[in-house]
């Protein structure tokens, strides 16, 4: 089996979850807006997400939040995973990921990473183990993604477990919804 290869790109909303094996190369926030929607519109069973702050400009977004509520909603085995570096951001600005994730607490868990981690800088989304979008540096917009690619999504997914194992619950995360 050849490595997938790098293609130009196309309009992410048309790209299969599972199907494409092309690689391609991000480098503007619309083209990592793009491809994340995608996957977050396709995904059925987890979407695994590390992020310095959760970049509201791509996972703070209506239709984002969208796809990942009706995932969520019709798969009661469905799980969202986020570990975010400093979650402060996100909670003073009322993101809608985090108010997301305490009305589904049961299908969606934030985590902290853990402070052996604090310097942690890489960005990634895995959906199904298979999509991905790696951004090796989370404040630049510089990423790989691929539609279907266990062997890219594995190692990010492996990552992923050490650092969500050694991770920890924030109280500032689990607001009381009244």
């Amino acid at each position: 089996m050849s490595p997938p290869t790098l293609g130009p790109l196309p309009d992410f909303a048309e790209v299969e979850l599972g199907q494409a094996k092309d690689v391609f190369e991000l480098d503007r926030l619309a083209e990592c807006r793009a491809v994340t929607l995608s996957i977050a519109r396709q995904f059925t069973r987890t979407l695994d997400i590390v992020s310095r702050d959760l970049d509201a400009r791509i996972y703070d977004d209506a239709d984002f939040i969208a796809g990942v509520r009706a995932t969520v909603v019709a798969n009661r085995r469905a799980r969202v995973r986020l570990l975010v570096r400093d979650p402060g951001p996100a909670i003073r600005g009322g993101h809608r990921l985090i108010e997301l994730a305490t009305r589904l607490s049961t299908y969606i868990e934030i985590r902290v990473l853990a402070r052996q981690h604090a310097e942690y800088n890489r960005a990634a989304l895995v959906a199904d183990g298979v999509a991905s979008v790696n951004r090796p540096l989370s404040d630049r917009y510089e990423a790989i993604a691929c539609f279907a690619s266990r062997s890219l999504a594995g190692e990010l997914v492996r990552e992923f477990e050490e650092l969500w194992l050694a991770a920890r619950s924030d109280p500032g995360l689990r607001r009381l919804q009244l």
